[in-house]
């Protein structure tokens, strides 16, 4: 009788264990669909031979800089005149030297050069010797050009450069500023209108000048860990106690930093002045933000790493990076990124490898935000 019940309940069991292999068997679960955004190479500049460290748009008009020469308003359709600054400036290739339509600065170990920025020779050249400046000069501070830029120019004309002293043998814990305000006469020489030494003691302890941005008529400077804003007039503000990473993206200065006390990511925001600065986000640490330079293309904010690009959003209160085509730029180092015109896009870049695929590239705008791939 025992087995009679028991068999009973073993047929059900075992037709419904038949019934859900052939379900599992029979339903297919389809897959995403996946839609391929058709790809768009970038354009190689045929006017660049070599790497260049940065590319910049000015009134319409493209300048382009590597460590040795020069190019003054260039089309990138026709071939680029060049001109070399190498004889002027200390170690050359190591630093990065700001882009100007007005003047261009370069230094030795001692003295600063400016000249009108469409003819680099010695007669037009302005020489300022720093130590006549200040008695206490010792060094120029040393920003290679993977930090940035290794001075500052600013869209007025106005220059400043980062240096150190020593008093009594010690040196002394903040770096200081010479600010220079230029102007071109009407025979096209560079006039210092204004110099001014700046040599606020920014912080406490020994620490270096890291980086440089230049913006219409003021600059974001990092010494130490701490960013400060630097306007034409020399007045100083701190404005954020993180290192950060800024650009102009439409009509506003966006900043990228990195908490120095919990390692966050926090998105800050201010005018056009670089004042009143508010925070966009706060995220959780991210490698490829942290070690990413950034630029502002048709009011966004691109991320730019090796050969890599992306777009950074902030969706739902999430960091968004939206990685963006990036054909034929295999094997060099992206470098700067610009708006030519209303559009095309021009991005540079300095070998990286066997490769040694570097120079001036170019696509059109509608094209540049084209993502890799998108999973619906």
């Amino acid at each position: 009788m025992k087995n009679q019940k028991t068999y009973r309940l073993f047929i059900p069991l075992l037709v419904l264990i038949l019934f859900s292999n052939c379900k599992e068997e029979d339903e297919v679960i389809p897959e995403p669909p996946v839609t391929v955004v058709p790809n768009v190479d970038w354009t190689k500049s045929v006017n660049f031979e070599t790497g260049l460290y940065l590319g910049e748009v000015i009134d319409g008009r493209l300048f382009a800089i590597n460590g040795r020469y020069f190019y003054y308003d260039v089309d990138i359709n026709s071939a680029a005149n060049s001109q070399e600054f190498a004889k002027f400036q200390t170690r050359a290739g190591r630093y990065r030297i700001p882009v100007s339509d007005k003047v261009l600065a370069t230094r030795t170990e001692t003295d600063i050069f400016l000249f009108p920025a469409n003819d680099i020779n010695e007669e037009k050249s302005v020489k300022i010797s720093l130590v006549q400046e200040d008695p206490f000069f010792k060094i120029f501070e040393d920003i290679p050009f993977w930090q940035g830029d290794s001075w500052g120019i600013n869209s007025l004309g106005t220059i400043l450069i980062p240096y150190r002293v020593q008093k009594g043998g010690i040196a002394v814990d903040s770096p200081y500023f010479i600010l220079m305000r230029t102007e071109l006469n009407e025979n096209g020489k560079v006039v210092i209108k204004e110099k001014e030494l700046i040599q606020e003691e920014l912080i406490n302890y020994y620490d270096n000048c890291y980086r440089i941005e230049s913006f219409s008529t003021f600059f974001l400077v990092q010494v130490g860990v701490q960013t400060f804003r630097i306007d034409d007039n020399g007045t100083i503000e701190k404005i954020s106690d993180s290192p950060s990473k800024s650009a102009k993206v439409g009509n506003e200065i966006m900043s990228v930093e990195t908490d120095r006390f919990t390692g966050d990511i926090l998105i800050r925001k201010g005018n056009l002045e670089g004042k009143n600065w508010t925070t966009v986000g706060k995220f959780p640490f991210n490698q490829t933000v942290y070690q990413a330079e950034f630029a502002g293309i048709d009011n966004k904010l691109v991320g730019f790493l090796g050969s890599d690009l992306f777009e950074l959003k902030i969706t739902q209160n999430k960091l968004e990076l939206i990685y963006l085509q990036n054909s034929k730029l295999e094997g060099g180092k992206i470098s700067s990124i610009s708006l030519l015109g209303d559009d095309k896009v021009f991005l540079t870049s300095i070998c990286d490898g066997p490769i040694r695929n570097c120079g001036g590239f170019y696509k059109s705008l509608s094209d540049f935000f084209k993502p890799k791939a998108i999973v619906n």
